[in-house]
């Protein structure tokens, strides 16, 4: 029974992002458990306290790129067009255009950047981030840091990504710096 719900709320979002989820169903098939424990990190994922969606999508967006080649980036695009962000700022966001950046989207792309990166500026670039937006902040652009990673990393490591490709958005092609 849960099986079969999992697998209506799978290919729901496949039929709303055009997005391949036979990686998600490899996981239902085999254990409806480890499914189940994969949704209930929706939560973390999701979380945004006191930041700005736009804010959260520049740093998924940026995040995705590191663990993925084109598919899950791809997907995290279209959520960010549905919840509104402009289809210029989501192709600046990934191709790091940061000089044409909003100053707050640009300092979560560096705060992104120099943590995955693990750079020294890291540090005041997370200071920044606590000035702007308090400690609430900080934590939720960790989590989106953090569990950004997850899903890519998953579908790659099952076996489930086979190429790199571009990003399509409104029908542009975007090819983001990786």
């Amino acid at each position: 029974m849960f099986k079969a719900l999992f697998r209506y709320t799978v290919n729901s979002m496949q039929k709303r992002y055009q997005y391949d989820v036979a990686y998600m169903h490899h996981i239902i098939d085999l254990d409806g458990m480890a499914f189940l424990k994969l949704m209930l990190f929706q939560p973390i994922y999701s979380h945004s306290a006191n930041v700005p969606p736009g804010l959260i999508h520049a740093a998924k967006l940026r995040t995705v790129m590191r663990a993925d080649c084109g598919e899950c980036t791809e997907l995290l695009a279209r959520m960010a067009l549905e919840q509104g962000l402009d289809p210029a700022l989501i192709e600046q966001i990934l191709t790091k255009d940061v000089a044409h950046l909003p100053e707050d989207i640009a300092l979560v792309v560096n705060f992104t950047e120099h943590n995955l990166d693990k750079t020294i500026e890291a540090d005041m670039y997370r200071e920044q981030v606590l000035q702007t937006w308090g400690e609430r902040g900080l934590i939720a652009l960790c989590y989106s840091l953090a569990s950004t990673q997850v899903y890519p990393l998953l579908k790659n490591a099952l076996g489930y990504s086979h190429h790199c490709q571009d990003i399509m958005l409104n029908r542009t092609t975007i090819r983001p710096l990786r």
